[in-house]
């Protein structure tokens, strides 16, 4: 049963987590060649889905570079959250996606699934947003996925004015957003 739940999490990950930017000048480091390899036996907190993924967001790390959001999200829900953040002269588009596991242990699994599945993407691995987290440049910006007990999540900007750099400290910002999520999760 675990293959086609995985499966189905690769093909919806593929689905919903396409989204435009430019390339970021990127931090000095060297990206990994190969996805870590959760075990079986993962351990961490079973979260419970909220009614809205924004509200569980702290986007604190980017709005101190994009002061400007709307009032409501572009999007919200349990599995989802899009907003656009702005200053004077440049602008971001933000896009979480929470992938919910029934069970703690399927969710490094998942992941390590998923690294392996964006190798060509050469993540970087990163501390400090969840059990293991990496990020990568994307086609159309930077994209940072991390899990913590049965949760996996993709953080997608992209960046609106695609002349200019994305800032080269965005992947320690994302991956602050992403724990911020998981803190404000009920386990």
């Amino acid at each position: 049963m675990a293959k086609p739940l995985l499966a189905g999490v690769v093909g919806l990950v593929a689905l919903v987590s396409g989204c435009g930017g430019s390339e970021p000048a990127a931090p000095a480091a060297a990206p990994t060649s190969a996805a870590p390899t959760p075990t079986a036996a993962a351990t961490g907190p079973a979260y419970t889905q909220p009614a809205s993924l924004c509200e569980a967001a702290d986007l604190r790390p980017l709005t101190e570079l994009y002061p400007k959001q709307p009032s409501k999200p572009i999007g919200d829900g349990p599995s989802m959250c899009m907003t656009r953040l702005e200053s004077t002269a440049d602008g971001l588009q933000v896009r979480i996606n929470a992938i919910w596991m029934k069970r703690v242990r399927d969710g490094a699994l998942a992941y390590g699934n998923l690294r392996r599945e964006e190798a060509y993407r050469n993540y970087t691995d990163i501390s400090g947003a969840g059990g293991a987290a990496g990020w990568a440049r994307t086609d159309d910006g930077l994209r940072l996925l991390t899990y913590d007990g049965n949760v996996v999540l993709t953080i997608d900007v992209t960046h609106i004015d695609k002349a200019r750099p994305l800032p080269t400290d965005l992947p320690p910002r994302l991956a602050r957003v992403a724990a911020s999520v998981f803190a404000n999760l009920s386990p």
